[in-house]
């Protein structure tokens, strides 16, 4: 697993304080009809940081061809660290023959606050008479909770196909975060690959 805490500390303004690991629930999709086999993708993530694009780019291109399928990101072929205009894509995409663009966009995200209840009640046993009617009166105490704040990334997820230039998938990714920020990408891009390999839009390598 790779470390990413630092770049998406850069989106995140909170800091979060608990233990529990990252989640992703994937929205209901919406799917065209039609008979795509997509063989070679670009992927672009719509962030307005270099840095978290990098990293966003890199780990869906890693979870997308551990799936098998061919996909790279967009940053390596831009000439500056700005999101591509219309004409610097479709230059892009025709040069090096993509036949689809996934995009991501973070849309939100959400910060609440939780209570974590950790109250346990101590022990005591009635078989120990020396200790029993002494520790008894403690029998009701218990361990202090405690809270904490909870963030959910919410993105949406495109799959344009370039032939006949169409929205054939679409969806929205809720990453949901107790711990800490490492798993987020990781978490978030495995999901999306496997989302869409059971969409059945992409063609495996030979």
């Amino acid at each position: 697993m790779k470390k990413y805490c630092s770049t998406w500390n850069i989106l995140a303004a909170i800091l979060l304080v608990s233990c529990a690991p990252s989640q992703t629930y994937m929205g209901q999709s919406k799917t065209v009809q039609g008979n795509y086999k997509l063989e070679k993708i670009i992927i672009l993530h719509l962030g307005g940081i270099y840095e978290n694009r990098k990293v966003i780019e890199d780990e869906l291109t890693y979870w997308l061809n551990q799936e098998g399928y061919t996909a790279f990101p967009s940053y390596r072929y831009l000439q500056t660290q700005n999101l591509p205009n219309r004409l610097e894509l479709s230059a892009i995409i025709r040069e090096n023959d993509f036949d689809g663009i996934l995009i991501t966009q973070v849309k939100d995200i959400d910060t609440r606050e939780r209570y974590e209840n950790t109250q346990q009640r101590f022990g005591t046993s009635p078989t120990d008479p020396v200790f029993y009617n002494y520790l008894d009166a403690y029998r009701n105490q218990f361990s202090a909770g405690y809270s904490f704040l909870e963030q959910t990334y919410i993105v949406d997820i495109e799959l344009h196909s370039v032939d006949d230039e169409k929205l054939i998938y679409k969806s929205t990714a809720e990453t949901r975060v107790s711990e800490s920020l490492d798993q987020v990408v990781e978490d978030f891009s495995k999901t999306i690959a496997k989302t869409l390999k059971r969409s059945k839009l992409l063609k495996k390598k030979n």
